[in-house]
């Protein structure tokens, strides 16, 4: 009998633990929906090291008409608004024409609002190479290795412009302000959801193989614990029952 209050007593205490993990982190992901943990994200930098992601690599950023047109790993973004995913890099230029803010990219010139709204894509002209974009009094240029173009003033044709070779050359980027740098640094990398990371801690994925195994066993011990509080309390009420 004292053998197994002994085994009951020291179950009871390795297994408090991981039961408190699984009773809150089950709890809350019972009102995922309610508490939108599939759309909060963690970035943390130790937390995005343990699950091997790495933060995006900041490419070009261009200055057009108030804005920054930045890319972040395959990513652009308008500020800090992530751009369609119609709208990817490379990035190779941006400028602005007719309320309309154009970035070049190598899939095509897409045309967006200042809100960054899609109005339209824009294919380039032929085979063109594309290097950048540059400005002039008659409109907007596409420099490309094997040609020159120009957009017409409806922004949805090109036609082939015989400017001289180094008459223009493309709108260079430019460095971000380091707060506008700093906020997209975080918000560009994939993060983990709250969704997941609960998901992680309740499954004990979070710790790998072992701590899946290390969950089965604390599952296993709350199972023994009940079975040998209900032995306890069946023997406790035997001995009540005798003479």
């Amino acid at each position: 009998m004292k053998h197994l209050h002994r085994t009951h007593r020291w179950l009871g205490l390795l297994a408090a633990l991981f039961a408190l993990e699984m009773a809150v982190t089950g709890l809350l992901l019972n009102h995922t929906d309610a508490l939108r943990l599939d759309e909060r994200h963690l970035h943390a930098p130790w937390l995005l090291r343990w699950y091997g992601i790495a933060p995006a690599a900041p490419g070009p950023a261009y200055p057009v008409a108030g804005h920054w047109l930045s890319q972040w790993g395959e990513r652009i973004f308008l500020d800090r608004r992530p751009l369609p995913p119609a709208v990817r890099g490379p990035l190779l230029g941006a400028v602005a024409a007719d309320g309309l803010l154009l970035a070049l990219t190598g899939q095509g010139l897409a045309l967006l609002a200042p809100d960054g709204a899609l109005a339209d894509v824009l294919p380039l002209p032929g085979a063109a190479r594309p290097r950048g974009l540059a400005r002039d009094d008659d409109g907007v240029l596409l420099l490309a290795e094997n040609g020159r173009w120009r957009l017409d003033g409806t922004l949805s044709h090109w036609a082939p412009c015989a400017c001289p070779a180094g008459a223009f050359a493309p709108v260079p980027p430019a460095s971000l302000p380091v707060g506008l740098r700093a906020a997209l640094a975080g918000a560009a990398t994939p993060g983990i959801t709250v969704e997941r990371l609960l998901l992680d801690l309740h499954s004990g994925r979070l710790w790998g193989r072992a701590g899946v195994w290390m969950m089965d066993a604390a599952t296993l011990a709350i199972a023994i614990l009940a079975l040998t509080g209900l032995t306890l309390w069946w023997r406790r009420g035997r001995r009540r029952r005798r003479p």
